[in-house]
């Protein structure tokens, strides 16, 4: 990468000592990707409020004052605070085609669900709660608030929206396989007894905001890899000149 030339081996051997070298790179493979999206008029008003509300600015006079201090100039400022939009904008330009796949792929993942819950570690009371339950003789927040061990007993038995493939494999099938409404018989993991009910159950659909969130998962894997490949690329041109 070309703004990576610059560093001695000197330095690059001190970064990597720090374990900040792969950071760097990244940070540097994100600007080279951004240099791509312009910095508009809105990005800079956003940018300039963020800085703002971060360094608890009170007027523009203290704000001139504020710049004056720093050791960016304005511009490379709102540059870096526009960076959450400007990479929104890059990657539905770079990666919306190929949104559509990964969601397909991973749409299981995605489905959510709310459930109730309660859970104990003694069987006998786990099968006497399970019984009110289906019998209709109590409800889920009452008997969680009384009984369970988790944090489902401050929101009356109540978890989620959470994804489906989320939690113990056991946990995990028996949600997948409930019907909303249905009081599961009481599942042992490990040293809990858990009794559940399915509330709902939401299938994940391709909306612009799915699209957005699969294609910042595309770049973001592909960070990590060419990332990887330029700390590779660093660190074998310095062993070779050690051993020059």
């Amino acid at each position: 990468m070309q703004s990576l030339k610059v560093l001695s081996q000197e330095a690059i051997h001190l970064l990597e000592k720090n374990q900040i070298l792969s950071a760097l790179i990244i940070r540097e493979l994100t600007k080279t990707c951004l240099s791509e999206i312009e910095l508009n008029e809105q990005d800079r008003n956003i940018a300039k409020q963020l800085i703002i509300n971060k360094e608890k600015i009170t007027s523009e006079e203290n704000y001139k004052e504020w710049l004056v201090k720093q050791f960016f100039s304005e511009e490379e400022l709102l540059t870096i605070f526009s960076e959450p939009p400007r990479i929104d904008r890059y990657v539905i330009q770079k990666y919306k085609h190929m949104a559509e796949s990964r969601f397909l792929k991973r749409k299981e993942q995605l489905d959510t669900v709310i459930y109730s819950l309660v859970r104990v570690k003694d069987n006998f009371l786990a099968n006497e709660l399970y019984l009110r339950l289906a019998e209709g003789e109590s409800d889920f927040a009452e008997i969680s608030k009384e009984f369970s061990l988790g944090p489902e007993k401050n929101t009356r038995g109540i978890l989620g929206p959470t994804p489906v493939s989320q939690g113990h494999p056991a946990l995990v099938n028996c949600l997948k396989n409930s019907k909303p409404g249905e009081i599961n018989k009481p599942l042992n993991i490990e040293e809990l007894w858990l009794v559940t009910r399915v509330e709902s159950r939401t299938e994940a659909s391709l909306t612009s905001e799915m699209e957005l969130q699969m294609s910042k998962e595309i770049f973001y894997e592909w960070l990590q890899e060419e990332s990887k490949k330029e700390h590779n690329k660093l660190l074998n041109m310095q062993t070779s000149l050690n051993n020059l």
